[in-house]
């Protein structure tokens, strides 16, 4: 890659799996009672994110 990539892989038992074929199953819904907190942080994790900026890397 001549710029900047994310590399994501799964791994079971010691072998690489392919991440488009697995079967995901769905997590735990936020509770209504807790759903203004967690709104919350996910707005400060937005802000954080966005402070971080671009980063430019140089193609080897």
């Amino acid at each position: 890659s001549t710029g900047p990539h994310l590399h994501f892989a799964v791994k079971r038992n010691g072998k690489f799996l392919n991440p488009a074929k697995l079967k995901m199953t769905r997590g735990q819904q936020v509770r209504a009672r807790d759903k203004k907190v967690f709104q919350a942080h996910v707005e400060r994790l937005k802000q954080r994110l966005a402070s971080i900026g671009h980063v430019r890397g140089e193609a080897p």
